[in-house]
């Protein structure tokens, strides 16, 4: 009934090493290439989107100029 605890090899280890890069590594290309379907997918809605922004950006920065400078010239 003496129970012997079962140690890994060096190359045992190594197997489980390379067993587990191959797991996050196939993990990672499907992040990567969900990450890159969803790019695929919204590319034009990101693109309108940051456009936008800039443009009403640009256009609050021109009307408070403009504000400001009657504001002062009156």
């Amino acid at each position: 009934k003496l129970m012997k605890s079962y140690k890994l090899t060096p190359l045992d280890e190594l197997h489980l090493e390379k067993k587990k890069l191959r797991e996050e590594r196939a993990i990672s290309g499907q992040r990567l290439s969900y990450q890159i379907q969803y790019l695929a997918d919204n590319w034009g809605s990101m693109l309108t989107k940051g456009v936008t922004t800039s443009i009403k950006n640009k256009f609050s920065e021109t009307v408070d100029n403009l504000s400001y400078g009657s504001s002062s010239s009156v």
